[in-house]
């Protein structure tokens, strides 16, 4: 709806019609929402999702797929666990069609990692006996990351189609935008002359949290003159959310974490422009859209091994750090010194970063030729 993935397949869709594509998006209202469609469009067939969120079972999308599928030169579908994905890839080998996948940080766990996965049981039934079916008939699957191309080929058993890596991309308008300090103020009651440490994301398990409350125990006994906020939601487990909340109630530094759920608009832009840093302590990330965020916005980040931020140091964006408590509070400490002695100020640095390598016209047209490829191996379809 308003994560990463979901954004970015909007975004895709837009940039691609306006390179002249005759695209039909066809989704549950799980992850494309009426209110967030421009226009009402004949070419976006929204239907309603039952049961679950993981499987957004569809009758209605299912019986889609039977009657247009064979109108469709290419069909591309984004995530993996979701049961339209499975059918629609088998509608698709029925009749022909070529089809890619993203997987948008869908994991696919392994045996031991079922447990440490939300919805790890069913993932692991879904990919043991249905998704590698899907992916290996796929005529490309396209992954966000290296990191996530290599987890996908671990997973082959047969000799799969050809898997390649085209990042999500960005729309930098919104993060160039000067936002008002006061507004951090105003809804958040962070004052002046107090340093802002964020986490902005989905609130579960696998990013890492409880191990990020370790190491900011270390930082606040420091830098008693700062805040850490974790910015998001999970509708899907909310449980999760109340017991991290619990965990920060229990704890002596209470007063200086802020949970203000799902953030979006000017205090979203204002959280990014003026934290000392963005926080991603996941254990696996995939790709990570709020990275270019804040880099967008002239926000250094800490990143964890397990995302596929490794290239952060090297260009002066920020660091990879390993799950060690210490080394999070002595890298969150410096970065908060910095802010504080105005080295942290907004710098271009990160957003010509991002424009280089993450603008939607470069990522767009990386899949113009993916899709005009992919079209060629239907023997009734223009490559267009």
């Amino acid at each position: 709806m308003v994560d990463g993935a979901s954004v970015s397949g909007r975004n895709l869709v837009w940039e691609l019609r306006k390179l002249g594509f005759d695209i039909t998006v066809c989704t549950t209202d799980l992850g494309w929402p009426r209110s967030l469609i421009r226009t009402n469009r004949e070419d976006c067939c929204i239907f309603h999702a039952h049961f679950s969120h993981i499987l957004e079972i569809a009758p209605g999308l299912i019986a889609f797929f039977f009657r247009k599928m064979r109108c469709f030169d290419v069909v591309h579908f984004r995530g993996l666990y979701s049961l339209s994905t499975i059918i629609g890839a088998f509608f698709a080998r029925r009749f022909g069609k070529p089809y890619i996948i993203s997987p948008v940080g869908d994991r696919i766990p392994s045996w031991k990692e079922r447990r440490a996965v939300s919805n790890g049981w069913i993932k692991y039934i879904y990919s043991r006996f249905l998704i590698c079916s899907a992916l290996t008939g796929a005529a490309r699957i396209e992954c966000a990351s290296e990191m996530e191309r290599d987890q996908i080929l671990v997973q082959f058993t047969k000799p799969g189609p050809k898997v390649g890596v085209i990042p999500n991309g960005i729309d930098i308008a919104p993060y160039v935008r000067p936002a008002a300090r006061t507004i951090l103020e105003t809804k958040l009651g962070i004052k002046p002359g107090t340093t802002p440490f964020l986490y902005l994301g989905r609130l579960s398990k696998e990013k890492a949290l409880e191990f990020l409350f370790a190491a900011w125990e270390k930082v606040i006994r420091q830098r008693n003159d700062s805040v850490l906020v974790l910015a998001g939601g999970n509708e899907i487990n909310k449980e999760y959310i109340e017991l991290l909340q619990g965990l920060v109630r229990s704890s002596w530094f209470s007063n200086s974490v802020l949970f203000p759920g799902s953030v979006s608009g000017e205090l979203k832009n204002a959280l990014l422009q003026y934290s000392c840093c963005l926080l991603l302590p996941s254990y696996r990330e995939s790709f990570g859209n709020v990275v270019l965020e804040a880099l967008a916005s002239g926000t250094p980040v800490l990143a964890s091994e397990g995302t596929p931020w490794k290239c952060l140091p090297a260009n002066g964006l920020g660091h990879c750090l390993p799950w060690d408590a210490d080394i999070w509070a002595k890298a969150m400490i410096e970065q908060g010194d910095r802010w504080k002695l105005g080295l942290g100020e907004r710098t271009l640095t990160g957003l010509h970063w991002v424009i280089e390598n993450f603008s939607w016209e470069h990522v767009a047209a990386r899949y113009a030729a993916v899709y005009r490829q992919a079209a060629q191996l239907s023997p009734n379809s223009p490559a267009n």
